[in-house]
């Protein structure tokens, strides 16, 4: 019994150091055969749980009429650099391709960016575009 305790705590020690995580892994059995609401669903669940890595590549591969929500996902992860590297222009990216497939949100996150973010330089003509 003894030497089965050992062993996790020498695993669980192990596992970190090669880089092994959930998100090494390949999307969740079924992902891709769900409606794209379910695989929102499901990729929000991981994001709640800080499986931002998970969360990421599932919002990655969502399709349809869910994608503007997935790009704008993904804009917060780089905006808050939540499992990535925090990177205001990358999440500007997302929000713009967000906002032009119809995401209402990422256009008001564009517009607030462009009026009062103290990371860029203010521009009142993008943020009246995108408000």
């Amino acid at each position: 019994m003894r030497f089965c305790a050992v062993w996790v705590i020498w695993l669980s020690l192990l596992l970190p150091s090669v880089g092994w995580s959930q998100a090494d892994s390949e999307l969740p059995d079924g992902f891709m055969s769900e409606k794209p609401s379910i695989q929102l669903f499901k990729a929000y669940a991981e994001f709640k749980m800080a499986n931002y890595e998970m969360a990421k590549m599932m919002w990655q591969n969502i399709q349809g009429n869910a994608r503007p929500e997935a790009l704008f996902n993904l804009g917060i992860l780089y905006d808050e650099g939540k499992g990535v590297e925090a990177s205001l222009t990358q999440a500007i990216q997302y929000y713009e391709a967000a906002a032009q497939a119809g995401s209402r949100a990422a256009a008001y996150q564009l517009g607030a960016i462009y009026l009062h973010d103290k990371r860029i330089a203010s521009d009142k003509a993008l943020a009246n575009h995108w408000l």
